[in-house]
């Protein structure tokens, strides 16, 4: 089954990446070929009831939170802290990247990676360009500030490992607290390091 799995994975991203199919069709055909194949074609419409039934709350939770900050979004709820950042950051690389990390570890707390990368990017790139500060850093500090703080309840990793294991949302968040709190940590000393590297080179 693993084998199967991982061959699965990599036909969908094959045909995806080589732009064979969009992503809406090869979600529904791939999996299916696949279960046809590996012997279980007269048990799919039983595994899609019950994939529906155990997913109906999680795709209410997260349809709920996406809706709910993009509203915030919209009605700038994240402006003051853009403001406040970016005042504080002046011309500095160094503490513009480590600004980029603060900014994007507070909006990535909404469980939306999209979102955040929209309003990091439109607020630092430009000024990334600017200064002549590389944007690979700037890639490179959101990814791990959403990869810190994307583990909330209402973000789509917990709750996709919360239905597979059968468990509470939270009961995991509680246990990943300590994990998060040193993948922030690291985050801002990456953030600090690559700021510092930057500030030389323009230097």
């Amino acid at each position: 089954m693993a084998v199967v799995g991982f061959a699965m994975i990599g036909v969908f991203m094959a045909l995806v990446m080589s732009k064979k199919v969009t992503p809406l069709v090869a979600f529904i055909t791939v999996p299916l070929v696949f279960a046809i194949a590996a012997g279980y074609g007269s048990d799919v419409g039983g595994y899609i009831v019950e994939s529906l039934q155990d997913l109906a709350p999680v795709v209410a939770l997260l349809t709920f939170a996406i809706l709910y900050f993009s509203i915030m979004i919209d009605a700038g709820l994240f402006d003051p802290i853009i403001r406040k950042v970016l005042s504080v950051t002046g011309n500095d690389p160094m503490k513009i990247v480590v600004g980029t990390a603060v900014l994007a570890l507070a909006v990535s707390l909404d469980g939306d990676g999209a979102s955040t990368a929209l309003i990091v990017v439109g607020a630092f790139l430009p000024l990334y360009k600017r200064l002549g500060i590389r944007p690979i850093h700037l890639v490179c500090v959101l990814t791990l500030a959403i990869m810190s703080t994307n583990l909330t309840p209402w973000g789509g990793p917990v709750t996709r490992v919360a239905v597979a294991l059968n468990v509470d949302p939270q009961q995991i968040f509680i246990k990943m607290l300590p994990i998060m709190a040193v993948m922030v940590i690291s985050t801002l000393a990456v953030a600090f390091f690559l700021g510092m590297r930057e500030r030389r080179r323009l230097n």
